[in-house]
């Protein structure tokens, strides 16, 4: 695959290539999978794929053709996995800080902007000899997109209702943020640039997500700092503590 490739494109797949086992080997040994098991799962599932990508031989283009829509089928659906475990990382398992009506509206919402999406890429890229490239393409932005309305729809709810974040899923988000804004916005622009347009739409694509796996890379180098559930001796400290206030301010204000 890489025999077709300019030599900056060729440069940047190993870069990402690097940095991403890279990536997958800190959060090994920071043992993250316990407490980010679907954000880990696609770091090493990307790691993979890409060192799979770049062995496919130069002469079988179907293969890649197939092989890079369909890990990038399912790196989408990891990334929702990924996208969910925020949420609950953010509002709680049962979403009790949440108004009601969010949770209902988030599937009708996330359904008609993966079908406005889908016909939108495709109208850019009218079908043709390419048929099966401008329907996976189509696809591929729909589901690119749909993520990027889920982790904005998270942050503005979040924000909206004054629910602070984590260091951890705050850094997560950002870089899924970085990458899923930049990689939705150039898959539709590819379809109305010319070809050479739109290879340098494509690096820029792959620029902004090696500049995540850098963000990545950089903020979670750092242990987090779990915090420890008080212990009983702690919690009776702490009421005693808090009776014996409640009672100095009464003596104070009688």
């Amino acid at each position: 695959m890489l025999a077709y490739l300019f030599s900056f494109d060729v440069f940047l797949w190993l870069a990402i290539a690097a940095i991403q086992s890279a990536l997958s080997i800190m959060l090994l040994r920071r043992d993250a999978g316990k407490r980010y098991p679907a954000f880990c799962l696609f770091i090493y599932f990307s790691a993979l794929t890409t060192w799979y990508l770049m062995a496919i031989p130069s002469g079988r283009p179907w293969t890649y053709f197939w092989s890079y829509y369909a890990i990038s089928v399912v790196q989408c659906v990891l990334m929702a996995v990924a996208i969910g475990e925020l949420y609950r990382k953010t509002f709680g398992k049962r979403w009790a800080r949440v108004p009601a009506w969010v949770p209902r509206n988030i599937g009708a919402w996330l359904a008609a902007a993966i079908s406005s999406c889908a016909l939108l890429a495709i109208e850019l890229r009218p079908l043709g000899p390419e048929k099966y490239v401008v329907v996976m393409g189509g696809l591929e932005a729909a589901l690119v997109s749909a993520l990027l309305i889920s982790l904005v729809i998270l942050i503005i709810y979040s924000r909206h209702l004054g629910i602070g974040w984590r260091p951890w899923p705050q850094r997560i988000a950002i870089g899924l943020l970085i990458s899923l804004s930049v990689n939705g916005a150039t898959m539709f622009m590819i379809g109305i640039t010319s070809r050479e347009t739109a290879a340098l739409v494509r690096r820029t694509g792959m620029l902004a997500y090696f500049v995540s796996l850098l963000w990545w890379g950089c903020t979670l180098w750092a242990r987090e700092t779990v915090p420890e559930k008080a212990t009983s001796e702690q919690v009776a400290e702490m009421v005693g503590a808090h009776r014996q206030t409640l009672a100095a301010a009464a003596q104070f204000t009688e």
